[in-house]
């Protein structure tokens, strides 16, 4: 597939970044392979994709920069606890 008209946004931003919340220094981190599913066919569409793993990177130390989508993953309970603390940063940096 063509890179040049993929999305008609107003958005220059080609980056995606892609959030796991959770609990930061948590024991036993497994490797994020959801977001690694989603990430795989953005690289291949010529996006740059950034992974946030909340277990391991503090995450109101992160830079967000103004990425064109930010994709929270989350599936139960504390992980929807950390999504809206990140989402509410992300939101208030992102979309000014």
């Amino acid at each position: 597939m063509s890179n040049d008209n993929r999305l008609d946004s107003p958005h220059t931003s080609d980056e995606v970044l892609l959030a796991f919340p959770g609990k930061y220094h948590a024991l036993n981190a497994q490797v994020p392979l959801a977001l690694l599913h989603v990430a795989s066919p953005l690289l291949q569409e010529g996006f740059k994709v950034r992974l946030l793993d909340m277990r391991i990177d503090d995450f109101r130390a992160f830079e967000i920069g103004k990425p064109l989508f930010v994709g929270i993953r989350s599936i139960h309970d504390s992980q929807i606890r950390y999504g809206i603390e990140f989402a509410k940063k992300s939101f208030a940096v992102s979309w000014q």
